[in-house]
């Protein structure tokens, strides 16, 4: 009988050491699970938290060269356009001295009173005007006539309406005609003019939002003022170099 007591005993002695261990593994179990838990918490803390920071100079300078590349394209297309118009003032003031040569024969034509030497101006006269037609036909800008470009739908506010250079209607006998001519090529150029202004105007101002926003997006703690200044070189962005840039 002490035999069977001894290891009923023994039995008992086992089983509470086996429980003992479960409860203790329990226990381990359940502390790891919490630190999990906890160092989960944190890193989320820590990821809201820096994607609360201010974006880094390599983000921001990503997002520089992406609106720098958009900005890029508008600019071109009104350099492009700069460009056009720049075409077409030199053709208006050629157009200008030749019509103010046509003038000339006109009056000389309206006081003639020989034969032969009216002939001769009426044949000078032609040969201007066909040297007019170059003058015009030739005024392009990337392979595109400048009269005929729609300027309209790059700067509506503009008044330009190139056709009207035209030099096809010219009448050496009517005075008033070429008079007319005159007057319009002024005004042509004068619009040109005034567009080329707004443009410079577009661009500088592009420019400018663009900048500003770039300087919105860095960390400017990450920045050395000193470094900065340096690298500027007191040069900065200006229109020419953008334009320079561009061609």
């Amino acid at each position: 009988m002490k035999v069977g007591s001894d290891s009923i005993h023994h039995d008992s002695n086992i089983a509470q050491d086996s429980s003992a261990r479960r409860r203790r593994g329990a226990a381990a179990n359940t502390a790891n699970a919490a630190n999990v838990a906890k160092q989960e918490v944190t890193n989320a803390s820590q990821n809201a938290q820096e994607s609360k920071k201010p974006a880094s100079i390599a983000e921001s300078r990503k997002a520089s060269t992406n609106a720098a590349a958009s900005i890029g394209d508008a600019s071109k297309t009104l350099n492009n356009t700069i460009g056009s118009l720049e075409v077409m003032i030199g053709s208006l003031k050629s157009l200008q001295s030749q019509s103010k040569d046509l003038t000339k024969l006109a009056n000389k034509l309206q006081k003639s009173k020989d034969e032969q030497d009216s002939e001769d101006i009426i044949e000078k006269s032609n040969e201007i005007k066909t040297q007019m037609k170059e003058v015009f036909d030739s005024a392009k800008f990337d392979d595109e006539n400048v009269f005929y470009k729609n300027y309209a739908a790059i700067i509506p506010e503009s008044k330009i309406e190139g056709k009207k250079a035209a030099p096809t209607a010219l009448d050496i006998k009517k005075l008033d005609n070429l008079k007319d001519y005159a007057s319009e090529l002024s005004a042509q150029k004068r619009a040109a003019k005034e567009a080329q202004s707004m443009l410079k105007m577009r661009i500088n101002s592009e420019l400018g939002a663009l900048n500003s926003a770039n300087y919105e997006q860095l960390d400017r703690s990450k920045l050395s003022d000193e470094g900065f200044k340096a690298a500027q070189s007191g040069r900065g962005i200006t229109l020419d170099r953008v334009v320079s840039l561009l061609k």
